[in-house]
C-alpha cells in the first residue's frame, strides 16, 4: 500500500475522496432524520430517498459515456463543487423559510441536483483508480478506497449525530457544502494523460457506446448471474439502514439522533476492519474463495441481527440489553461484507478492459443499484401500514435468493473463476 500512497494524484483522490464521502455520509444521515422527523411518515422518508436513487439509477448509464470521453479528474472537481454550492444555498432557504411545503419543496429540488451531479461522479470515480495506479496496485487502491469509505461513514455518522443536536439541520447543510468544495480544490489538481476520442461527440454516437457497453456486459460469462446476486443482497439490506433503522430509533423507540450515530458508527468500524483484514489476509485466499466466505458468513449475521432488532423494536428486551449488543452485531456484520464487496469489486475491474471501464462499470453500478429505490418506496410503504416484524421476514426472504444462486449457478463460479486472479488475491 505504501506505493499506491506515493502516488502523488492518488493522494489529490484519496484526501478529496475522504473530505466529500465525510460530507456525504454526514448529509444523507441528517437528511433522513429530519424528513422522518418533519412528516412522522416513513413512507413520506422512503419516497425521498427512492427518488434520489432512481434518479441516479436512470442517468447514470447515460452519463457514464462521458467518463470514457472526458478528463475524469475535472469530472470529479466540476461535480463536487456544484453539490457543495447548491447544498449551501439550500441551508440558507431553510433557515429564511419555516413554511413546511417550501422547506420540502427546496429538499426535493436539492435532492435532484445531488442526484444528477452524482450520476456524473460516480462512473468517473470508479473508472480513474485503474488510470492512476495501474493494474499492478488496483488490488491496494481498492482496499485503501475501502478504507476511506469505512472512515468516512464512521467519522460522518458521528458527528452528524451530534451536530444535528447541536446546531440543527441548517449546520448540517452548510457543513457538508463546505465539505464538498474542499474535495473540488484538492480533485483540482490531479494531473492525467487524458487523450481526445477521435470520434465526435454527439447523442447518436454515446447510444452507441453505451449499447456496446451493454453488450460486453451481456457477452460475459456468469456476469450477469453475478449481478443478479448482488442486486437481490442490496435489495433485502439497504432497505434496513435506509427505512428501518432510522423509523425505529425515531419513531418506534423514541431515542436521539446519536443512537443512530452510534449504531451507524459500529457498522463502519466493522467495515473499515474487515477492509483491512481483506488487504492484509487475502494475499492466499482467491476471489472465489473469499466470496463464498463472506457470503454465507452475512447471511448468517443478518439472521441474527433481524431476530435481534425485532426484540428491541417490540420491546422484548430492555434497551440498555438490546442496544449494546446490537452495535456488536453491526460491528461483526460490517466486517464479513467487506468479504463480499473487495473481491467482486476488485475482480470486475480487472476484468473490464480498460477503454470501456467507464460505460461498462456505470451499467454495472446502475444493475447493480437498480432495484435500491424500489426496495426502499416499499419498505416505506410496508411500514406505514405493518408491522417492523413482518417487514424483516419479507427482507430475510429476499435474502436467501442470493445465496443459493450463489451456490448453485455454474455461471458465476465460471465467472469467479475465469478472472485474472483466480488463484489468489495478491
Amino acid at each position: 500500500m505504501k506505493n499506491v500512497l506515493k502516488n502523488r494524484n492518488f493522494q489529490l483522490l484519496f484526501m478529496g475522496n475522504l473530505v466529500s464521502q465525510i460530507g456525504q455520509s454526514f448529509f444523507g444521515f441528517a437528511i433522513g432524520w429530519y424528513i422522518l422527523t418533519l412528516t412522522e411518515s416513513p413512507f413520506q422518508a422512503g419516497l425521498f430517498i427512492a427518488i434520489n436513487g432512481l434518479i441516479q439509477t436512470l442517468l447514470v448509464p447515460f452519463l457514464s459515456v462521458y467518463a470514457d470521453r472526458w478528463h475524469k479528474g475535472r469530472i470529479l472537481f466540476a461535480t463536487d463543487l456544484v453539490r457543495g454550492i447548491f447544498i449551501l444555498i439550500a441551508g440558507i432557504l431553510i433557515y429564511q423559510f419555516n413554511d413546511l411545503n417550501i422547506i420540502i419543496a427546496v429538499l426535493y429540488l436539492n435532492a435532484v441536483i445531488m442526484a444528477i451531479a452524482h450520476a456524473f461522479f460516480s462512473p468517473a470515480a470508479m473508472a480513474i483508480i485503474p488510470e492512476i495506479v495501474g493494474d499492478e496496485h488496483l488490488r491496494e487502491a481498492m482496499s485503501l478506497n475501502s478504507f476511506v469509505n469505512s472512515i468516512q461513514q464512521l467519522t460522518g455518522v458521528l458527528l452528524a449525530g451530534f451536530t444535528y443536536a447541536l446546531l440543527g439541520i441548517v449546520g448540517i447543510f452548510v457543513l457538508t457544502g463546505v465539505a464538498f468544495i474542499l474535495s473540488a480544490i484538492s480533485e483540482l489538481f490531479i494531473r492525467l494523460n487524458h487523450q481526445k476520442p477521435d470520434t465526435k461527440s454527439d447523442f447518436k454516437s454515446y447510444l452507441n457506446e453505451l449499447s456496446f457497453g451493454l453488450k460486453y456486459l451481456l457477452q460475459t460469462t456468469g456476469l450477469k448471474e453475478m449481478l443478479i446476486l448482488i442486486i437481490l443482497l442490496n435489495f433485502s439490506i439497504a432497505p434496513v439502514f435506509s427505512n428501518i433503522y432510522p423509523y425505529v430509533f425515531n419513531i418506534v423507540l423514541n431515542r436521539p439522533p446519536f443512537d443512530l450515530s452510534l449504531a451507524s458508527a459500529a457498522l463502519s468500524i466493522g467495515t473499515l476492519i474487515g477492509g483491512v483484514s481483506v488487504g492484509v489476509l487475502s494475499k492466499n485466499i482467491s476471489i472465489k474463495q473469499a466470496m463464498k466466505g463472506g457470503i454465507l458468513a452475512t447471511f448468517f449475521i443478518l439472521l441474527v441481527h433481524h431476530l435481534w432488532l425485532v426484540m428491541g423494536a417490540e420491546n422484548w428486551l430492555s434497551y440498555s440489553l438490546f442496544f449494546p449488543l446490537f452495535l456488536a452485531i453491526l460491528f461483526v456484520f460490517g466486517w464479513v461484507n467487506m468479504w463480499i464487496n473487495i473481491p467482486f469489486n476488485t475482480g470486475l475491474t480487472k476484468a473490464i478492459e480498460p477503454s470501456v471501464r467507464g460505460r461498462v462499470l456505470g451499467l454495472v453500478s446502475t444493475i447493480a443499484q437498480g432495484l435500491i429505490p424500489v426496495a426502499i418506496f416499499l419498505t416505506g410503504l410496508l411500514l406505514e401500514i405493518t408491522s417492523v416484524r413482518i417487514v424483516l421476514i419479507i427482507l430475510t426472504v429476499v435474502g436467501f435468493l442470493p445465496f443459493m444462486l450463489f451456490l448453485k449457478s455454474k455461471a458465476v463460479n465460471e465467472l469467479l473463476g475465469s478472472l485474472k486472479e483466480n488463484q489468489q488475491m495478491a
